[in-house]
């Protein structure tokens, strides 16, 4: 909650385990917020499956970061990418957990996502360069979200 800058739910996010979830092994559903997490996929084992609740917990949670990114990369004139948070989720929820459990190796990293997906490659440098100070306690949520913005491209179309 406080990586995304927001208040911890004042209600409880379900949370429903089963042999299959979805094809990426998990998902979660909006109003009210529920959780769907497969125990067989072999992403979602040891300390993965751990990232990987994480990971789904914080998509109950990036609303407000949805839109202060976007008046970030408004008031820098950029375009947004199409699905503009969860390059954050996955730094965020991958990164605290590998604080959390030394030698854990995030799924994004893991299985490559960084290097293959289009939308979330030019986020990586981009989020250990700015996303990780404000993650570390030394610059703020809009300073990062301001930095992110001003680093992306391309500007949009006038």
């Amino acid at each position: 909650a406080r990586a995304f800058g927001v208040p911890w739910s004042g209600s409880p996010v379900p949370v429903d385990v089963s042999a299959y979830a979805n094809w990426a092994g998990a998902y979660t559903t909006e109003g009210p917020s529920h959780i769907t997490i497969s125990s067989l996929n072999e992403d979602n084992q040891g300390t993965a499956a751990f990232e990987m609740l994480f990971h789904e917990v914080l998509h109950t949670m990036d609303g407000a970061l949805f839109e202060e990114y976007r008046a970030a990369a408004r008031a820098q004139g950029k375009r947004m990418l199409r699905n503009p948070t969860h390059p954050f989720v996955f730094y965020t929820a991958g990164e605290v957990t590998r604080r959390l459990f030394p030698g854990h190796v995030p799924f994004a990293e893991s299985v490559g996502l960084w290097a293959r997906a289009r939308d979330l490659g030019p986020m990586l440098p981009l989020l250990r360069r700015h996303w990780q100070p404000w993650l570390d306690g030394t610059i703020s949520l809009d300073e990062a979200l301001r930095r992110i913005a001003t680093d992306l491209g391309p500007r949009r179309p006038p």
